[in-house]
């Protein structure tokens, strides 16, 4: 397991499936998700904690390759909200 420090978390982005007329638009062509859920989020952390689905930056963060899975440690300065249910 990983656990970040400072204000920072681990998130994986989210896939977006795009697509246009009934054709999926291929990963190269398209840009990057601005959704993401935490795999990790530092102790004492009140507003972000595991399981939570961001909306992230865009370009932000420090990608990193866990156990076969790409992921993403993200400055909490990134993230732009915090999805909800209501």
């Amino acid at each position: 397991m990983i656990h970040t420090i400072g204000e920072r978390v681990l998130v994986k982005r989210l896939d977006d499936e795009e697509k246009v007329g009934g054709i999926v638009i291929p990963d190269a062509s398209r840009t990057k998700s601005h959704r993401a859920v935490v795999i990790s989020a530092p102790d004492g952390q009140q507003d972000i904690s595991k399981g939570d689905r961001l909306i992230i930056s865009q370009y932000g963060g420090a990608p990193v390759k866990i156990d076969g899975e790409d992921l993403l440690i993200l400055d909490i300065d990134s993230i732009l909200a915090v999805e909800s249910d209501d």
